[in-house]
């Protein structure tokens, strides 16, 4: 097993290993402490065999953490960008040190749907709270997507922008 995965696994076990010993009030702050650690230290023993452009994809349920990890790792990756939530965010930029951001890219799923399920059927569980099978929505599938543009010679971001396609299907 080389270094680097050694490293990388040893982060994700202290991280683990603090989220589950942390107090359950604390535990999303501290479950974010530990994910901004391992990026550092994952970061650390790349060192110099690093990718010149490197992109996250920073799948995580709130939206203050996947903004926070941004900003955090701004100038040392050329995007990071959100996932998880299904829901495209209209914040899409470039931060200071050529970090391209947003916080969630959106799906690829049906767009008249509650995140690509049929709607009555979720409507109906949130209203009688009784468990039922989940069916793919029918309709109209959305595509939603960033495009990145990365100087190759600094792996920094020169811009992102929002590529959002509606595709019918029968």
């Amino acid at each position: 097993m080389s270094t680097q995965a050694t490293a990388y696994e040893s982060a994700v076990r202290d991280m683990t290993q603090a989220a589950a010993e942390a107090e359950l009030t604390h535990a999303p702050v501290r479950l974010a402490y530990w994910r901004i650690a391992a990026m550092d230290t994952l970061l650390e023993s790349l060192g110099p065999r690093a990718p010149r452009i490197k992109v996250l994809d920073w799948h995580a349920e709130a939206t203050s953490e996947k903004v926070a990890m941004g900003w955090h790792l701004d100038g040392r990756f050329s995007a990071v960008v959100g996932s998880h939530t299904h829901v495209p965010t209209a914040d899409a930029r470039v931060f200071p040190q050529g970090t391209a951001h947003v916080t969630d890219t959106g799906m690829v799923g049906p767009r008249d749907s509650v995140l690509g399920v049929d709607k009555d059927i979720i409507v109906a569980r949130f209203k009688d709270g009784v468990p039922r099978r989940f069916e793919v929505a029918g309709g109209p599938v959305q595509f939603n997507s960033v495009i990145i543009d990365v100087d190759e010679s600094s792996g920094r971001a020169r811009s992102i922008e929002r590529l959002d396609t509606l595709f019918e299907v029968e």
